[in-house]
């Protein structure tokens, strides 16, 4: 398969929906006092995104299959977007708990948003 066409996607977006709809009309329901009947809605939207786990697992394969040059790029991807979210956590952290000289570490936070993005660009290069 040389063209990985997009309605292959097409049941993993409907799936979606329907969980989203039935879950949001079973909570609905069991706050307007019919517990039962909104617990069964939103197991019926869960058994939806259970029916969506094979069929992804399926195109997992077949893009694995039909572009494995790609998998370098992915990896590459996913380590940026790891680090990435490494740093903004790490910051974050230091943010809201670290405090040098009974002043919180925010008066720093220039410096590492800077450090980040240099670290960030590097990668992507």
């Amino acid at each position: 398969m040389s063209s990985f066409d997009f309605a292959l996607y097409y049941p993993v977006i409907a799936l979606g929906l329907i969980y989203t709809v039935l879950t949001v009309a079973g909570r609905i329901v069991e706050g307007r006092g019919h517990g039962d009947i909104g617990e069964s809605l939103q197991a019926l939207g869960f058994g939806a995104i259970l029916l969506a786990a094979p069929y992804t697992v399926v195109l997992l394969v077949m893009s694995l299959i039909s572009y494995p040059i790609r998998l370098s790029d992915m990896a590459i991807i996913f380590a940026i977007i790891f680090v990435f979210f490494a740093l903004v956590l790490g910051l974050l952290l230091l943010l809201t708990e670290v405090r040098v000289g009974r002043r919180p570490v925010g008066a720093y936070a220039g410096a590492l948003a800077g450090a980040a993005l240099a670290i960030l660009v590097v990668l992507s290069i």
